[in-house]
């Protein structure tokens, strides 16, 4: 008796931790739709985030999307800042045409640039009878430059998708035909660089494609797309180039051969994975496969699955939580009780964090996108976007968001593993305006993932000024770096806490 009654203990603590961890993590959620555009709009598109560190301090984000109007459909694009909309829109086209599918990509010059330096949106369009693509090209101090045909050739030109290479240059993916295509376009001058046909040796049907370049000096490039076999069997493949040169080397890796599957790009966990919905559980549920480079990518994943709910749509990858760690944010959609609804979730947690009501019309599959990051103005933390397309009542229709914000702590671990909790007198102090704060966190006994831990800056009245600390942290001496130049000059207090440990120490501020 006395052990079942241990273990039951045991598991209250543990499951109360839990609970606790998720209410007080990073990142934290919206809870209410803000609307991000005021028109008839759908389709949104923000710049594709492919690391896992990609933070900025930028005034604003980029937001394309489709205006409706009648029977045309027009391209605008919205700057986007941590609180929302800062503008009504700006059309890209303004025609009576249908221009759809838009994809954007934007680059910023280093962590210290306050605003995008260039930019481009590809779309298709059908202007000229069939379908073709076009591109406009953002320049800081010009503005969004004239249109520009990308691929105007027989046939129809669909499904856009791009990626940034480096300042100057973006890739494009899109479907020409039966095929796949892929061009590289420098925005200096508007010219083509690269121009190949992806899948010319292919006599099925290819669609749908996405792209993915990885960060850094070295860069690959993975391209994903199905292949049509049969009116049963719909199959994904990923092609990898291990550099991008003229001509480019790929390889090829089926992602998913039996069954009738539906591309969804590439996500980042710890490593990269090739997305894909399937009914292979009798719902449309989401699975991955991981990219190798030694031989097939054989490893499979299941990211959002059941037997009982559809759920597709997949965005997600990991954002920065904490000093050098990251986790896990996404969002899809599912079908409850007749209705189409998006959820939003964080790492490995069940519940739903945001659960938003989307349409009534279980035909409407709204796509969904995740802006990268704009810094939160005096603070150390960083606001992220999952924009989606609402279709209820015609007042209730458009673009809207759900922001997380997520805090990247300025904590820095230090040698050595301490005995007892201990909180030291920050130094220097007095300070102007920068202060150093050291404590020591023991190994935890009783709980998972480490210590919750809470460091928190309190002005003279007992209000709480700034967080720097909350979340669970492994044994260790850390040092917290406080910088107070958007505070009054007068005496602070710095509390941290910590399972059942708590002190409180005295500093002062000189400015």
């Amino acid at each position: 008796m006395c052990d079942i009654r241990k273990y039951i203990c045991k598991f209250a603590v543990v499951f109360s931790m839990l609970i606790s961890f998720y209410i007080n993590s990073y990142p934290q959620f919206s809870q209410t739709p803000v609307k991000l555009t005021f028109g008839n709009d759908r389709n949104p598109s923000f710049h594709l985030k492919n690391d896992n560190y990609d933070l900025s301090r930028i005034l604003f984000e980029f937001l394309a999307y489709e205006r409706v109007n009648g029977s045309a459909v027009n391209v605008c694009v919205s700057k986007i800042n941590t609180n929302g909309a800062v503008d009504s829109g700006t059309y890209l086209t303004n025609n009576s045409f249908i221009n759809v599918n838009p994809s954007i990509g934007y680059y910023i010059p280093g962590y210290s640039a306050n605003e995008i330096l260039n930019s481009i949106v590809v779309w298709e369009t059908n202007k000229n009878s069939n379908k073709d693509i076009y591109a406009r090209i953002y320049k800081q101090n010009q503005g969004w430059l004239s249109e520009f045909s990308v691929d105007s050739s027989d046939g129809d030109q669909t499904a856009t998708r791009i990626a940034i290479v480096n300042q100057n240059i973006y890739a494009v993916v899109y479907k020409s035909v039966n095929d796949i295509k892929l061009k590289l376009i420098n925005v200096d001058n508007q010219s083509i660089i690269l121009d190949t046909n992806l899948t010319s040796g292919i006599s099925e049907n290819c669609k749908n494609p996405y792209l993915m370049i990885s960060p850094g000096n070295s860069k690959k490039l993975f391209v994903s797309f199905e292949r049509e076999y049969s009116s049963s069997r719909n199959s994904v493949y990923c092609l990898k180039a291990d550099t991008i040169t003229n001509p480019l080397v790929f390889m090829i890796d089926t992602v998913r051969f039996s069954g009738y599957s539906y591309n969804e790009g590439f996500a980042q966990i710890n490593y990269y994975l090739c997305i894909y919905e399937s009914y292979m559980n009798g719902k449309r549920n989401v699975f991955g496969t991981e990219i190798k480079w030694n031989g097939q990518s054989s490893v499979n994943y299941n990211i959002l699955t059941s037997s009982y709910f559809d759920m597709w749509g997949y965005k997600g990858s990991e954002f920065i939580l904490g000093d050098n760690s990251t986790n896990g944010v996404y969002a899809f959609l599912t079908k409850v009780n007749n209705s189409v609804y998006v959820k939003a979730k964080m790492g490995w947690f069940t519940g739903d964090s945001v659960n938003a009501l989307v349409s009534n019309d279980t035909n409407i599959k709204s796509n969904i996108s995740i802006s990268t990051a704009n810094s939160i103005p005096n603070s150390a933390c960083y606001r992220f976007w999952i924009a989606f397309e609402k279709n209820l009542s015609p007042a209730d229709r458009g673009i809207y968001g759900i922001s997380f914000t997520s805090c990247a702590m300025n904590i820095k671990k230090l040698t050595g593993i301490p005995a007892e909790y201990s909180l030291q007198q920050n130094y220097p102090n007095p300070f102007n305006p920068v202060t150093r704060i050291r404590y020591d966190i023991p190994v935890c006994h009783s709980g998972v993932g480490g210590n919750l831990v809470k460091l928190i800056i309190f002005d003279a009245l007992g209000r709480e000024v700034e967080t720097l600390m909350n979340e669970r942290q492994s044994a260790g001496s850390y040092e917290a770096v406080w910088d107070g130049i958007r505070f009054a000059s007068g005496v602070y207090f710095y509390r941290l806490t910590a399972e059942g440990f708590g002190e409180t120490k005295r500093m002062i501020l000189i400015r």
